[in-house]
This record gives structure tokens, C-alpha cells and sequence, in this order.
């Protein structure tokens, strides 16, 4: 009878025991919480995730997020072509995907780099985290400061088009296409990015027009200056398709990491 009354004792305190340890004191450890991603690392340099964006070292897949003023959406098929151009730079196994939305006249314009800041900052949703990189393009309905500006980028993964400019300057008689000039800006920007030129990707020759910043001194290359200002649309009057990036280009950004 003893042994039966200490065996009793016995289990009667392991579940005591067993109790207090699940008590609601005691908080279970959360398992796999899904971390915030850092938007610091979105708030760095041009040229700075030139390398992240080029190889798939860090980041496997990018996603694109394209906020549009209501009225300044892109077409589908500008949409298509810049990520057919971004593919063939680019060491993506995961690919590319854009998403679009769209937003009311922010009441900034003609916008400064810090209204261009400012929005962003109010507006972006996507952010690097784990192995997925993002990118970032806002397309105003108004012009920027200076208004021979189409387009700018000012962050690692962060550019603008100057929508309702570009607007302005085309498709009419004697004028290029929006959607060319949209194409066109869309991947100088990009361009700069990628760290063109010599901005996060090493020059593999001597191809920086120094005079107009980290642009290429050959003129039909698609990083030449005039290309992000109105000062090329009479150019491409005639043409169908972008300016493609020159050689010298093109053999920087496969050094980086890219194709």
C-alpha cells in the first residue's frame, strides 16, 4: 500500500510539473515568423546594387513595382519590352515579374529629387528580402524641376519617368511616340542601375563622357546623355525601337555579373 501511495505522489507531482511548465506565464517560442524585410537596403547609392541586380550571387528573382499617377499608366507592351531588356542583361533563374498600381495626382509637381523621395518613401511596398530583389519606378503626371529632365534615377533600386512631360513632348505631327520615349527612358534609368556608366560597374575601356556625368561618350549608345532629356526626341523622329547599349557597355555589365 506504501508503494502504491508513492508511486501516486510520484506522478501526481510530474503533472504538477507538466502544468506550470504550460502555464500562461510562459509564452511558446514562435516558430518560423516571417521577418520584416530592410528598406535601408533599398535607400542606397546609383550603382550601388549594380552586382545584386546583374548576377544571382544574392538575389535569385526581381520584381518590379510600378506606381503610376492615374491618367500615366504604362501600356502592357512598354511594360513587356523593358522586362524582355532586362532579361537579356540580367543572371535571374526566378525571373522577372512587374506589378503595377495606380495613385492620385500627389499634389508635389513639378517635383524636386525630395518630393521624389518623399513619395517613395509614402508610397513604395516592396523591398529586397531573402533572395527576392525589388525594383522601384514612378511615373509622375508633371515634369521635374528642370524640365528637360524625362526621367532620373536616384537610388540603388529606385528611378522616375517624368510621365506627364514626356506626355507633352509626344505624338504629335513631327513628334516620337510616347510609348518609343517611354521604352526608351525606362531603360536608360535602368541602365543606370546596372551602375552605367562606371557608377557600380566598372569601366572594362575608356567609354564615360565625364563632361555629363556616368553617361557613354558614343552617341547611338543608349546610355549617351541626351538620351534621359528632351534633347535627343528629335532624333528618334524615324525610329521604331530603342537605342540598344553599345559594345563597350554591354561588356561592362557581363564583367558584373551580368550576360
Amino acid at each position: 500500500m506504501k508503494k502504491v501511495l508513492g508511486k501516486l505522489k510520484v506522478v501526481s507531482l510530474l503533472v504538477l510539473f507538466l502544468a506550470l511548465g504550460c502555464s500562461q506565464g510562459d509564452s511558446d517560442p514562435v516558430i518560423d515568423q516571417d521577418p520584416q524585410p530592410d528598406p535601408n537596403l533599398n535607400k542606397k547609392s546609383v550603382g550601388a546594387a549594380a552586382n545584386d541586380i546583374l548576377s544571382n550571387l544574392n538575389y535569385d528573382d526581381i520584381t518590379i513595382e510600378v506606381i503610376a499617377v492615374n491618367g500615366y499608366e504604362l501600356d502592357n507592351s512598354v511594360i513587356n519590352d523593358f522586362k524582355s531588356f532586362l532579361l537579356t542583361l540580367v543572371q535571374k533563374p526566378g525571373g522577372i515579374t512587374v506589378k503595377t498600381s495606380s495613385v492620385s495626382p500627389s499634389g508635389l509637381a513639378p517635383y524636386s529629387l525630395n518630393d521624389l523621395l518623399s513619395f517613395e518613401d509614402l508610397n513604395r511596398t516592396l523591398f529586397n528580402k531573402d533572395r527576392k530583389l525589388a525594383i522601384y519606378a514612378f511615373i509622375t503626371e508633371d515634369a521635374y524641376t528642370n524640365e528637360n529632365v524625362l526621367g532620373l534615377a536616384y537610388r540603388n533600386t529606385s528611378f522616375a519617368l517624368m510621365g506627364g512631360r514626356i506626355k507633352e513632348l509626344t505624338g504629335g505631327i513631327g513628334q516620337p511616340s510616347e510609348n518609343l520615349v517611354l521604352q526608351t527612358v525606362l531603360r536608360h534609368e535602368m541602365g543606370h542601375l546596372l551602375g552605367l556608366v562606371n557608377v557600380g560597374t566598372p569601366m572594362q575601356s575608356d567609354h564615360q563622357d565625364t563632361n555629363n556625368g556616368h553617361h557613354c561618350d558614343v552617341e547611338d549608345c543608349l546610355m549617351y546623355y541626351a538620351v534621359e532629356t528632351s534633347d535627343f526626341l528629335s532624333n528618334i523622329t524615324n525610329r521604331t525601337s530603342p537605342q540598344a547599349l553599345d559594345a563597350q557597355c554591354r561588356a561592362d555589365l557581363t564583367a558584373n555579373g551580368g550576360k
